[in-house]
């Protein structure tokens, strides 16, 4: 770590030891009844979870294999068996009738498997029997002129021990936000600046889901089995107007299915968690940009499984000590083609063709220590090996140790001070083993089959304080060194791809808060700011500069008021505008820019415990945002700017209606 890094961690500490505040609290965990929530109009728990003072909802990461990918909410103190299912869909399938409460738990405490994660909720069903079906109708309209409608219907059953989950779903939406008209200029050197018409059509995002769940008890223990079979088709048209007459059509077409089996009982007096899960998936896509005289094709088909298995083990050492170990393996494959032609004539594209597998093994072992009143200490080291193996090139193997501490001090029952260190082993994307292409914006990218995994060293600070029933405020400041970052560098005749840089630092700021605006917290006010400073030499320049695709800036401001005589509840959220995202190739730089505030609003009435409908306004003041390509003849360090294209979007407003109904 660097010599800023180390200061940064030496203030963290010495404030900790410093403090002369007795060590007046005990217990990391706070539990919120369904009492807590009384008031608000919720439907599911993944809006119960949304109301958690200081508790920010990560839903995971689809990084290949088991461990280091889990979101931070458990459901009766066990992660879900799925990768495919995000972890928001899966709460959003919970109704609020079913949940009795919520237990965040904070820093560590021995006998729960924190994930990896610092803060986790835990999210515990009632046991009692029950049977329900929902019924969710939507339709999302769009003030183009047209609408999609989609939804879903789910049975739900509890019998005893056992428990059934089945789900068909129609989904829909955008992609993104970009959709809407306005205008492009080119601008080059010596010439007169050419503005014209730009009109964005889609993103559409239409699928079909069957997702299935069951569990019962076997073999002394609890036995579970997740399905999920998923198709979804994404297109997106841009269009230019003459003189600089442009069209680009973008689809994509996917499909996919993912098994997940486990069993958790007890060994002795260990508890014990096994798990199967494969997972297949087919992505097939082209693109298109024609002008007068030029047509563009690229062409690609994509095929990745994955087979996971998993074993871990918790020993119960004292009511203070709680130890962890268990072995993770994987097998990731992805076998792809993409292809060019520019008029009829097939280009050269390094990378085209790509062939990558990896033998992934992981071992773990992790204490979760009481050291005192107040003092939780969380140890872990994780080893991993791995071999990839890609397109006739000789195998690469991997090893890395990745330690990682947490300490957590809790001065007083409403504060908490925590400290991690951990060295993080970054995931090759195997996508990056391709080419790829953006033919409107960014151009090819050229596969890289070289590519090492990125390493990190980090350094993060927290303090928690809450205040009142509901208020909550959460600062975070981490600072990560990074080695072998992945971002785009030349890989010869005049192309580029995903590459390896030796050195990057990167530093996040993170403040979240939840102000009540009255005595029963009924009206509250939400803020997540989120700040990201970060400086690499860039590969091309040797200059300094960010890395490539990373927002400067996230900042969510959020009013929520509970209307109980109305059974509703009203929400408006802002997203301020002003935040930059460059992307750096080498002979361009890209960049988006959020020029003006997102928001949104929404209303939902729940007239009865049964019956939710909900009404939302999104992007309901257009905005304008800008994408700015700045092309160059040829490598940026040699060669001057040639043209600017500055395509500036003013968004459309959608709209939403949504009806929940369970029987």
């Amino acid at each position: 770590m660097t010599e800023n890094a180390r200061k940064f961690g030496y203030v963290l500490i010495i404030g900790l030891l410093l403090a002369s505040v007795p060590a007046l609290a005990q217990d990391a965990t706070l539990t919120y009844p369904q009492s807590y929530f009384a008031g608000a109009q919720l439907a599911t728990a993944y809006d119960m979870v949304g109301r958690l003072p200081g508790f920010v909802f990560n839903d995971g990461n689809g990084a290949r294999g088991y461990s280091g990918t889990a979101g931070n909410v458990l459901v009766d103190g066990a992660r879900p068996t799925a990768k495919t299912d995000d972890l928001q869909t899966i709460l959003q399938r919970i109704p609020v009738s079913r949940v009795d409460h919520v237990d965040v738990i904070r820093g560590s405490a021995p006998g729960i498997d924190m994930q990896g994660q610092p803060v986790i909720a835990n999210v515990i069903l009632k046991q009692e029997d029950s049977s329900n079906v929902i019924l969710i109708l939507q339709n999302l309209f769009y003030s183009s002129g047209h609408d999609v409608p989609y939804g879903s219907v789910e049975f739900t059953a509890r019998d005893g021990a056992a428990s059934y989950d089945f789900t068909f779903t129609r989904y829909g939406g955008l992609a993104d936000d970009s959709i809407g008209d306005g205008n492009v200029a080119f601008i080059t050197p010596g010439q007169a600046t050419i503005v014209t018409g730009a009109r964005r059509v889609g993103p559409d995002q239409l699928g079909w889901a069957l997702n299935g769940s069951a569990s019962r008890p076997f073999l002394g223990g609890t036995f579970g089995a997740n399905f999920i079979a998923r198709t979804s088709v994404h297109n997106e048209t841009v269009i230019y107007d003459p003189p600089e007459q442009m069209a680009s059509l973008d689809s994509e077409k996917s499909r996919g299915a993912e098994l997940g089996l486990h069993w958790d009982g007890n060994f002795g007096p260990a508890p014990v968690n096994l798990v199967g899960l494969v997972r297949l998936n087919r992505s097939v896509s082209f693109q298109t940009s024609s002008s007068p005289g030029s047509f563009t094709q690229f062409d690609s088909v994509q095929d990745t499984p994955e087979f996971i298995l998993r074993a871990a083990a918790r020993y119960p050492v004292s009511g203070n000590l709680a130890l962890e170990t268990g072995i993770d393996a994987a097998y990731n494959g992805l076998t792809g083609l993409s292809t060019e032609g520019v008029n009829g004539v097939p280009q050269t594209i390094i990378g085209a063709l790509a062939s990558v597998h990896e033998s992934r093994g992981e071992a773990f072992v992790q204490a979760s220590w009481a050291m005192a009143p107040g003092w939780m200490l969380d140890m872990a080291l994780h080893g991993e090996y791995s071999v990839i193996a890609a397109s006739a090139t000789p195998a690469h193997a991997f090893a890395f140790l990745k330690p990682r501490l947490l300490l957590s001090w809790q001065p007083l029952d409403n504060q908490q001070f925590r400290l991690r260190i951990e060295r993080v082993i970054g995931q090759l994307d195997f996508g990056n083993f391709i080419a790829t292409a953006n033919l409107l914006s960014t151009g090819v990218a050229a596969g890289n089959v070289g590519l090492k995994p990125d390493q990190h060293w980090q350094l993060e600070g927290d303090y928690e304080f809450h205040f009142g029933d509901k208020g909550a405020l959460t600062f975070s400041a981490l600072h990560d060194e990074i080695t072998n970052l992945v971002d785009y560098v030349p890989l010869g005749n005049g192309q580029d791809g995903p590459g390896n840089v030796p050195h990057a630092v990167n530093n996040q700021y993170d403040l979240e808060y939840l102000l009540p605006l009255d005595r029963a917290g009924l009206a509250q006010f939400k803020g997540s700011l989120k700040w990201y400073d970060s400086a690499l030499k860039d590969p091309v320049t040797g200059q300094t500069r960010s890395i490539s695709n990373q927002r400067d800036r996230n900042l969510t401001l959020t009013y929520l008021q509970d209307l109980t005589s109305l059974h509703s509840t009203f929400e408006l959220d802002l997203t301020p505008g002003g935040a930059l995202q460059p992307t750096y190739r080498i002979a361009q730089i890209s960049t988006f820019h959020l020029k003006d505030s997102y928001l949104s609003v929404s209303w939902d009435y729940k007239p009865t415990a049964d019956l939710d409908l909900l009404f939302q306004a999104s992007n309901l003041v257009p905005y304008d945002f800008d994408l700015i390509n700045r092309n160059y003849s040829g490598p940026r360090n040699t060669n001057p700017l040639s043209q600017i294209q500055d395509q500036r979007i003013t968004t459309l407003p959608r709209f939403l209606l949504q009806l929940r109904k369970t029987f």
